[in-house]
């Protein structure tokens, strides 16, 4: 999916944890549409910024095209790995790539859930903490690359 409705991914989460009310998450994702609608109106624009300072309209508007139709077209072997704890990117829009691959009858995915992980590939500590599990992840992948050389 395009990432942005990761944005309403992650509200309708906060509805069903009763961290926010059916009427808050509407007014929520209202402002999110009226927020996109202006991005995609200025796609290229570079002094307008939308989630962070660092985050330009031209950004956003180059990363609201899904990425699956461009992985489909790869012909050579793809490792995607994501972490269950993601807050970045919503775990259930990152299924849509195994299944893409599936419907489309393409073998060349391999999919990887960490679970309990974050975007980082850390995990929370009951202290608050993380512990980094970026080179675990990491020899995964050279492990697959080994494999499939």
């Amino acid at each position: 999916n395009t990432q942005f409705i990761d944005f309403i991914t992650f509200i309708r989460k906060d509805v069903d944890k009763n961290n926010l009310t059916e009427e808050q998450a509407k007014v929520k994702i209202d402002s999110l549409f009226n927020d996109l609608k202006d991005i995609m109106a200025n796609p290229d624009a570079t002094d307008k910024f939308w989630e962070g300072d660092d985050n330009s309209y031209k950004r956003w508007s180059h990363f609201s095209e899904p990425p699956v139709d461009n992985l489909l077209q790869i012909e050579k072997p793809i490792y995607v790995a994501i972490g269950t704890k993601d807050q970045a990117v919503a775990l259930e829009s990152a299924y849509l790539i195994p299944i893409e691959f599936i419907r489309h009858r393409k073998t060349n995915l391999t999919f990887k859930v960490y679970p309990d992980l974050d975007h980082g590939f850390a995990r929370e500590l009951e202290n608050g903490e993380f512990k980094d599990y970026w080179n675990e992840v990491f020899e995964d992948f050279l492990d697959w690359v080994n494999r499939t050389n």
